[in-house]
């Protein structure tokens, strides 16, 4: 299946699925692409989120999470049949040609969907597409961080001095915003997201970087990552997404130990904020 070509670019097969907001009007946008690189199945949704938001509003996060399931029972088939098996609509989705191309990567391939089949995916959104799922990561962060922050100042406001304060981590280095910062406790804040599980990891480690050096540069007493994580025995979780959730918390616990950083899960809002007024007193 896979042959290359001199300036690195390899065989590729993909079709665009398209979407009909509503039925029968005849009016399709092209939701996702699905497709083979090299080896490599994929199916990724080009339809931006402020599309959907525009048509739906408050409903718009069950539309996107129509659409992506049907991107995924899509790859299945794919996977299993070959693109030529996609004929039919299939939760609402339709397939369209398939395509025959080379390409240097997956990418590549959405920028040819955008310009052949969508003006509703500008090409900023289709670069920005692998960076997406970190921006997502991230805004859960800070809700996350302001909400705890919130709660703290209401229970402590003599606490409230210590909040969004900024420090270097590196000798002349630039000074990083820590959600909390004292000389007895430095405290950051992230989010396990079941779905993003891997920017979810990458923020984490990026966090523990923060708070070892924080420690080091300034002498702070003790550091802590207050994360939140999903209960495991929620019925919304596949058991794939269980075990990834699992297997993620072990590794930020281990790194965090091997950094002497203190790892606080915590399920909710208030149990964060708790956490972090305990920390400080002792």
């Amino acid at each position: 299946m896979t042959s290359s070509t001199s300036n690195d670019r390899t065989a590729a097969s993909w079709l665009p699925v398209f979407w009909e907001p509503v039925e029968g009007s005849g009016e399709r946008l092209m939701a996702g692409v699905v497709g083979w690189h090299g080896d490599l199945w994929q199916a990724r949704r080009v339809l931006r989120d402020d599309v959907i938001e525009s048509l739906y509003g408050e409903k718009a996060d069950g539309a996107i999470k129509l659409i992506d399931r049907a991107l995924a029972a899509s790859l299945v088939v794919a996977e299993r049949a070959g693109l030529e098996a996609l004929r039919k609509p299939m939760m609402g989705l339709s397939p369209g040609t398939v395509r025959h191309t080379s390409a240097r990567n997956f990418l590549e391939i959405m920028r040819q969907a955008a310009l052949l089949y969508s003006s509703l995916t500008s090409q900023d959104a289709v670069e920005a597409a692998d960076e997406a799922p970190n921006q997502r990561a991230e805004e859960g962060n800070r809700r996350f961080d302001a909400e705890v922050r919130s709660i703290v100042s209401a229970i402590r406001p003599d606490f409230r001095d210590f909040m969004n304060k900024r420090a270097p981590v590196a000798d002349g280095g630039l000074p990083v915003k820590f959600g909390f910062l004292s000389p007895n406790l430095a405290v950051q804040f992230a989010v396990l997201h079941p779905v993003r599980q891997s920017s979810s990891m990458t923020t984490a480690r990026s966090k523990l970087f923060e708070l070892q050096r924080v420690k080091l540069i300034n002498s702070v007493a003790k550091s802590a990552l207050v994360m939140a994580v999903p209960p495991s025995d929620a019925a919304v979780f596949h058991e794939v997404q269980r075990r990834g959730m699992a297997s993620i918390r072990e590794e930020i616990q281990r790194e965090a130990m091997a950094v002497d950083v203190i790892l606080a899960d915590v399920i909710t809002v208030q149990q964060g904020a708790e956490r972090v007024i305990e920390l400080q007193a002792t």
